[in-house]
């Protein structure tokens, strides 16, 4: 896996409960889309993509892969965005990543 770009995305209401979707998606060595992972959220509230964010993708893509992440790209869900953004500070989940909008 090559980590240095991932995309966030949610879609809302693809099931019957009507959870978000959330998918982390990436591109591998060979120029290759590939989904690193796909969870359904409780709610789309700022505090379900902080949890997301902050344990969930740190433990399924693993601390030593976050360190190399330079580029998280989502759309402009403000919840999503909002908990992003707090975990792309010096010392937090994802130490030298930028955050861009696609």
């Amino acid at each position: 896996m090559f980590p240095e770009f991932l995309a966030n995305d949610s879609t809302f209401g693809t099931n019957v409960q009507r959870r978000p979707l959330f998918a982390v998606t990436g591109i591998d060595g060979r120029n290759k889309i590939f989904c690193a992972f796909r969870a359904h959220l409780p709610s789309k509230e700022r505090y379900a993509f902080r949890w997301i964010l902050s344990t969930a993708m740190e433990v399924i893509i693993g601390k030593a892969l976050m360190k190399h992440v330079s580029v998280v790209a989502s759309d402009e869900e403000d919840a999503m965005i909002t908990s992003l953004r707090s975990h792309l500070r010096p010392l937090e989940t994802l130490p030298h990543t930028k955050h861009r909008l696609d």
